[in-house]
């Protein structure tokens, strides 16, 4: 699979964030729709669907452990992954259900190299 071919949406409410991680990503061949919000994130799937979702957990409009399950729910392909500050985040019951593990939560800061890594390796590419 060609990882240029696959939406990334990134949800992350710190603009220069953001911007620093959507192009890195960008970099690395995904094509990245970036939302500050729930609400934006929504309304961007719905203009391209993602096959990637990375979200920070402190949104200004939603939970963010909410918004991811609530995601699942309209995008249930969607493989889902969360970025952090807050090293003590478990996954609830809802979220591992959606296929969201420990494995997929990234620590602020994170290694970006292992990041990509880890989308291109759940992804089959």
């Amino acid at each position: 699979m060609n990882v240029s071919s696959i939406p990334l949406l990134l949800v992350e409410d710190e603009p220069d964030l953001k911007e620093a991680l959507g192009e890195y990503l960008e970099v690395c061949g995904f094509a990245v729709a970036a939302a500050e919000t729930a609400e934006e994130a929504f309304r961007l799937a719905k203009e391209t669907p993602p096959q990637v979702v990375l979200s920070d957990l402190s949104l200004p409009d939603a939970r963010g452990d909410d918004f991811l399950q609530e995601f699942h729910r309209a995008y249930p392909s969607c493989l889902l992954y969360v970025h952090s500050g807050d090293s003590s985040f478990v996954p609830s019951a809802g979220l591992r259900a959606a296929g969201l593990t420990p494995d997929h939560v990234f620590p602020k800061p994170s290694d970006l190299g292992s990041m990509v890594t880890k989308f291109r390796a759940d992804l089959g590419s």
